[in-house]
């Protein structure tokens, strides 16, 4: 018995040696997944996925009547619980559909930009996340946070400026070799008050969407990027892009959801894939993948099937052209008199005149 003994205390002392001298390698190594960046098509306003090894990030939350298309995509992405929510600024055109989403999905954290908005978008979302009893709160501007494998910090958290869209939260994201910089509607000012804190990036989210109140040369010479991308809605009211930002932005290659639709970024740290995705309600679109390798600066284009599962496909409804609907004073979209978003300031329309003036049709009333 003390033999066997002994011999139980020679095999432990040697493999706690072997441990010792060769370290753990004889564990398996952690696989890191690429890293997926959703800039989602949902016209004039910004909502924006980060998916980093099992932990998702939803940046801004498009508009009031997004909230069906926009679950629906988080549910396609096969996304159980967004570990961050970033409000950065509460315009409806960013708030809008995040009530639906704090609904129906477990929520981490919610961050937001300083200050808020007496609305009842704005209100609707403060009401979701109580219920759900979460606390929003505005992030420190040195703390550095952790997303999967990724990194990711704020700036500009401290601002009172009167124009709400000033007040939006900068978000810088990193991911080994890249960085990918999240503007909101920050307009000169924002950029000029930050620019020293900036380094190069190689994608931008261009700001207030593509709106001449941003993007301004002295920024895009200090931040360099590679790649822009515009959330912008088709033949919107505003003119989004403005001609003079997408003249500042003609030598770096730009993606605009109006007309590429959702615009999906893979990274692994080196490289870069980007995928265009039309919404196509046939699901027969194929989006066009780019790999761009950012240290060599080439671009290759190829050809990919869609996958059904990442496809939100457009509800088809008749209407007659002289049908009367009612349009907001801050939204993209017409409606009927009876739905949640007409409120006293609302305008009647026909439904051709509607469509004229760049007002698409609500999904949840219609």
């Amino acid at each position: 018995m003390k033999n066997n003994n002994r011999f139980l205390v020679f095999i432990m002392t040697l493999l706690l040696v072997t441990t010792t001298l060769f370290g753990a390698s004889v564990q398996p190594a952690t696989t890191i997944k690429s890293v997926e960046v959703h800039f989602i098509d949902t016209g004039n306003s910004d909502a924006i996925l980060i998916k980093d090894n099992g932990k998702n990030m939803l940046i801004d939350g498009a508009e009031n009547d997004d909230e069906k298309s926009l679950v629906d995509y988080l549910k396609a992405q096969e996304i159980k619980k967004l570990d961050y929510i970033v409000l950065t600024h509460p315009d409806a055109d960013h708030s809008g559909a995040l009530d639906a989403v704090i609904k129906n999905f477990d929520i981490g954290t919610v961050l937001i930009g300083n200050g808020s908005a007496d609305t009842k978008t704005y209100k609707y979302f403060v009401q979701a996340a109580i219920d759900k009893k979460l606390q929003p709160s505005v992030p420190l501007e040195d703390k550095v946070f952790t997303l999967g494998n990724g990194t990711f910090q704020f700036y500009n958290t401290k601002s009172q400026a009167k124009d709400v869209n000033d007040r939006s939260l900068v978000m810088l994201y990193k991911n080994g070799e890249h960085e990918f910089l999240f503007t909101g509607d920050a307009g000169k000012d924002v950029e000029k008050s930050i620019v020293e804190k900036m380094v190069d990036v190689d994608v931008l989210k261009v700001g207030h969407h593509g709106s001449n109140t941003s993007t301004s040369q002295e920024f895009l010479d200090k931040i360099k990027p590679e790649i822009a991308i515009i959330t912008c809605g088709k033949d919107n009211k505003y003119g989004h892009p403005h001609k003079d930002v997408s003249n500042r932005l003609k030598d770096i290659k730009t993606y605009r959801t109006d007309l590429n639709g959702n615009i999906i970024i893979n990274t692994d740290g080196k490289i870069l894939t980007i995928s265009t995705q039309k919404v196509d309600s046939k699901m027969t679109q194929k989006p066009t993948i780019t790999k761009v390798d950012v240290a060599s600066n080439t671009i290759n284009n190829v050809s990919v099937s869609t996958n059904p599962t990442n496809t939100i496909t457009s509800p088809t409804t008749t209407q007659s052209t002289g049908q009367k609907v009612w349009v907001t004073g801050s939204g993209k979209k017409y409606h009927y008199k009876t739905c949640r978003y007409v409120n006293a300031t609302s305008r009647e329309l026909t439904v051709d005149d509607a469509k004229k003036q760049g007002y698409e049709s609500c999904k949840v009333c219609h």
